[in-house]
C-alpha cells in the first residue's frame, strides 16, 4: 500500500504496478508460469521445479552460468551446464531458434542432440535438455 497515492500496489520485478485488490487477488490464485507470462517471449521450465523459470525475450541471448538468461537458476542447481550453453534467437520467420555454444556439455531438444552447426527450430511443449540431467519445457507465448 503506497500512502502517497493511497493505492495498492504488487511488485513485479523492479517496477511497481497499480492493480486493485481484485485483480491482486486473482494473481494469487495463478500458477507461477500464468504469472510469469506478461509479454511475447519463450519460457523455459525448469522440469522438476516449475517455479523456476526462464524468460527470454525476442531480441534472444546466451543462456547459461554466465548467459543473459538463465544464470541464477544454473549458478543455483547446475553447476555441469557451461558459462554459454546456448543460444535463443527469434528469426525473420517468426520462429525461434536453438544454437548450440558448449563446447563440453551436449544440448538436446526432445532427446535429439543439437550440433554447433546445425541449429534447430523450437516448438511449443519442446523438451530441451542439458548435460544430460536438467530439462526445461519450452512454452512459446
Amino acid at each position: 500500500y503506497c500512502e502517497k497515492c493511497f493505492s495498492n500496489h504488487i511488485i513485479d520485478g523492479e517496477d511497481f504496478i497499480k492493480v486493485s485488490k481484485t485483480q491482486e487477488n486473482e494473481n494469487l490464485n495463478k500458477t507461477p508460469l500464468e504469472k510469469e507470462i506478461k509479454e511475447e517471449a519463450i519460457y523455459l521450465i525448469l522440469k522438476n521445479n516449475e517455479n523456476e523459470i526462464i524468460k527470454i525475450p525476442k531480441i534472444g541471448g546466451n543462456v547459461g552460468r554466465q548467459g543473459d538468461y538463465g544464470a541464477r537458476i544454473f549458478e543455483k542447481y547446475m553447476n555441469k551446464v557451461s558459462r554459454l550453453h546456448f543460444r535463443i534467437e527469434y528469426n525473420s520467420l517468426n520462429e525461434w531458434v536453438i544454437w548450440h555454444l558448449s563446447t563440453t556439455n551436449d544440448t538436446e531438444v526432445n532427446k535429439e542432440k543439437v550440433c554447433s552447426d546445425s541449429p534447430r527450430i523450437l516448438k511449443n511443449d519442446d523438451v530441451i535438455t542439458l548435460a544430460k540431467e536438467y530439462s526445461f519445457k519450452v512454452k512459446i507465448k
